[in-house]
């Protein structure tokens, strides 16, 4: 029988069909057949000619046992088969496969969590392991393997090349703790995997390091991905309530919490508790002064250390559990310049996922950006636009005046990549206007009607005479922005006259100057003609203009009438 299996290899390897041959070889060296002589053969028929592959791709892994003290060898046998071989045991260990790592998907594996490293600590053999190889083409993943020798072996596998540039190995938990509180910059590994005792001791040391991170000897900014930003003016009593959420993130070095204090009017005593919270991750700057809001908006992405800066007001709470998915969002979407984020209120309607670029970009988010929280920018791209330049509007322009974001997010978008993101991410909490306007009238910091139109609950922005105001700084905005482009101006305009007899409604819907409302949409009709005509169109262009606007006109009256009876019935 010894020599029937040997004799059927040879002749097997002489007639190329190696495949066979190595099973039979394989046989023989397990049967005890001159088990010397068979290894020999297949080290030099099988490993030898494929050494310098094998070699090249332990090179890459940066591992740091050894190429000759790796324990385990590999025969290649079918495409992406190997042999596996114990050099210290001396014994064949089974197969691994290639294909069967490849039908465990990446998306799947390891994944209740968006965002986040995996650590797991298991015995050393990978081919038991293809769910966390399968991670590790989508994630890092840190291995706590106490036999590295047997695990090190398989970066000699070259189609695993692009599972193990994600891995990294430790021979035990204290080299694990070890780098992380070496690197306090490498992003602590959220997904734990093993059995019990391992997932525990994992948890205790990422808990441990994640309260160092919170301290200053442990806080890094070289790799934040994603600033919170949020500007404050004389309401440190909310922010305190937005730090008791935020602090309770479960990030560190990815993320930031950047605090610009705008005003030295009210609640002084809470902005102090604020800039001594004990929490490395927050970031505040007092400027002992009142700014200008878009000033105060700017300069939090100015002080920001972030890649991305989200702007949320100190009304609102951020959904933390929301936090890893954006933060893949923007690994995944670097170029964006401007995202949408989902909110529970303003932006509730997002459904799907929107990316367009350039004009296509700023026609996708015109108009769309009234409320601040939930936009999110890439620093950079921000910074290089000298935004504060526009200030230069500020005296004679009431939209800039009160929408200069608006003015930010169509530059950036022009220029670059406008997304909307249908994950849910702001809460929108309470508004605050009434108490507010309240403190300044009583403080004689502003006068009455200033903030709040007189006998109404109305925000002054909101009445017909402002919305009216408004849209002449629009057309001024449009001029701007379209630059001469005459299909994109079109576009702005229309959008701009929908927009505002959509405003002026809702004013009417309040209940502010019903009486008033068919005479301030007849003039706005005539506003938006003498626009219509000031701009460079074709004949065709303003005849399709004025269309729409007849068509908005009468489809608001409609409405308006609707409301009425709703009011006369409820009566």
């Amino acid at each position: 029988m010894e020599n029937r299996i040997l004799d059927y290899a040879c002749e097997q390897f002489e007639s190329r069909n190696y495949c066979e041959a190595l099973e039979a070889f394989v046989l023989a060296y397990m049967k005890g057949y001159e088990p010397e002589w068979v290894i020999e053969n297949i080290y030099n028929c099988y490993v030898a000619c494929n050494e310098l592959e094998f070699r090249n791709a332990y090179g890459k892994c940066g591992a740091e046992v050894s190429y000759e003290d790796c324990v385990l060898d590999f025969m290649p046998y079918k495409e992406g088969e190997y042999y596996i071989f114990d050099k210290e045991r001396k014994q064949f260990i089974g197969k691994f496969l290639v294909s069967e790592l490849k039908m465990v998907s990446s998306e799947e594996a390891l994944n209740e969590i968006e965002f986040g490293a995996v650590a797991e600590a298991f015995h050393w053999n990978l081919k038991e392991e293809y769910q966390l190889l399968a991670a590790a083409k989508d994630k890092k993943v840190y291995a706590v393997c106490h036999e590295i020798n047997y695990i090190s072996s398989f970066y000699k596998i070259p189609e695993l090349e692009e599972y193990n540039k994600n891995v990294k190995l430790f021979q035990d938990f204290s080299q694990f703790q070890q780098y992380f509180h070496k690197n306090t910059g490498v992003y602590l590994p959220r997904i734990l995997s093993g059995d019990l005792e391992s997932v525990k001791e994992l948890n205790e040391i990422v808990e441990a390091e994640h309260q160092f991170r919170l301290t200053p000897e442990g806080r890094n900014t070289d790799h934040v991905l994603l600033t919170i930003g949020i500007p404050s003016r004389n309401r440190g009593n909310l922010l305190l309530k937005r730090l008791e959420n935020l602090r309770n993130i479960k990030l560190d070095a990815e993320i930031e919490i950047a605090i610009s204090k705008n005003g030295v009017d009210f609640y002084q005593e809470e902005y102090d508790q604020v800039n001594q919270a004990q929490d490395s991750r927050i970031c505040y700057y007092d400027h002992h002064k009142d700014l200008v809001a878009p000033e105060n908006w700017h300069f939090v992405v100015e002080m920001a250390h972030g890649k991305f800066v989200l702007l949320v007001s100190d009304e609102d709470d951020i959904i933390l559990d929301s936090l890893g998915h954006y933060l893949k969002l923007i690994t995944e979407y670097p170029q964006a310049s401007v995202i949408r984020a989902k909110s529970c209120i303003f932006y509730s309607r997002l459904s799907e996922r929107l990316y367009a670029e350039g004009t296509d970009a700023l026609k996708k988010g015109f108009l769309k950006q009234n409320y601040l929280s939930g936009l999110i920018f890439h620093r950079e791209k921000f910074l290089k636009q000298n935004l504060l330049r526009l200030e230069k509007f500020r005296e004679e322009n009431l939209y800039y005046c009160l929408y200069p974001h608006e003015w930010w997010c169509a530059i950036l978008s022009k220029k670059g990549v406008y997304m909307e993101e249908p994950f849910l991410l702001v809460q929108e909490r309470e508004s605050v206007i009434q108490e507010e306007n309240s403190k300044y009238i009583e403080k004689g910091v502003i006068e009455e009607g200033e903030h709040i139109a007189k006998g109404t609950s109305l925000p002054a922005y909101s009445t017909y005479e402002s919305r009216l105001q408004q849209f002449l700084g629009m057309m001024e905005f449009v001029r701007w922005i379209a630059d001469g482009d005459k299909e994109l101006a079109f576009f702005c305009v229309a959008s701009c006259i929908s927009k505002i007899l959509f405003l002026l409604l809702l004013a009417r819907d309040r209940g502010y100057e019903v009486s008033n409302f068919m005479n301030i949409v007849d003039k706005f009709c005539k506003m938006s003609i003498e626009a219509i005509r000031e701009f460079d169109f074709s004949e065709e262009q303003q005849v399709q203009l004025l269309s729409i606007l007849k068509t908005s006109a009468i489809e608001t009256y409609g409405q308006e009438r609707e409301i009425f009876e709703k009011e006369q019935n409820a009566g």
